[in-house]
């Protein structure tokens, strides 16, 4: 499915697909905090940060759980995930938890907005408030 193949992506280093996925200007909001993607230069950017940060926690394979999804209006709709982390033995944990507000277009699906309920990395946040505040 789109988030799976997504995320074989960003493990991969194969980040200008999901970068591409961003209606930009992106709002991302976490726990006590928001930033802006304002460009693909942050979009990548950004799932940069993601690949390494997983990669140097071992992780070698993610799975969305879905745990909702909106009946699209207008175009647009909202998916709640729960991601799985995996490791190279194979041992599960829990992820980030994020709400993603989605609009389909001629490509296919852009991510309007991402809430993170949940940020499975501490080391996520000072990165993302790293960013420019505004669009």
């Amino acid at each position: 499915d789109l988030l799976t193949r997504r995320a074989g992506m960003i493990l991969s280093g194969a980040l200008e697909g999901p970068a591409a996925q961003y209606a930009l200007p992106t709002p991302v909001f976490f726990h006590k905090g928001r930033t802006v993607l304002r460009d693909r230069e942050d979009c990548r950017k950004s799932l940069e940060w993601l690949r390494n940060d997983l990669r140097a926690r071992g992780v070698v394979a993610l799975r969305p759980g879905i745990a909702a999804i909106d009946l699209p209006r207008g175009g647009r709709f909202r998916v709640w995930v729960d991601w799985v982390l995996i490791d190279a033995q194979g041992q599960e944990s829990p992820g980030s938890s994020v709400i993603y507000y989605c609009r389909k277009d001629g490509a296919g699906i852009a991510l309007e907005m991402l809430d993170y309920r949940h940020m499975s990395s501490p080391a996520m946040r000072p990165m993302f408030m790293s960013l420019p505040l505004s669009a």
